[in-house]
């Protein structure tokens, strides 16, 4: 199972008041677009799709969709202070 850091969930719940979406949150999804590199990529969503895996951090959500579970099982979800802002990133539990 994915793990959320709480810095990374307050991240995301900030996120979904700006946008006015109480119940939405961050989706991880396999890559399937042609021509961009195989991995993982994570995005706003307003609500998860039929089938993923719901991990409530505080006031956070994180879609998991199922193609993504063996993917990030044993990974942490964090974030990582840059330049300009901060970022989400995926880490090795």
């Amino acid at each position: 199972m994915l793990d959320v850091t709480t810095e990374a969930a307050e991240i995301i719940a900030a996120t979904c008041r700006q946008r006015s979406a109480p119940e939405g949150g961050y989706r991880i999804l396999r890559r399937t677009n042609e021509g961009e590199a195989e991995g993982l990529r994570v995005a706003f969503a307003e609500q998860p799709e039929p089938g993923d895996e719901v991990i409530h951090e505080g006031d956070a959500n994180v879609f998991v969709a199922p193609e993504a579970r063996p993917l990030v099982d044993g990974w942490t979800l964090s974030v990582r202070r840059g330049e300009q802002r901060p970022q989400l990133v995926l880490e090795r539990a």
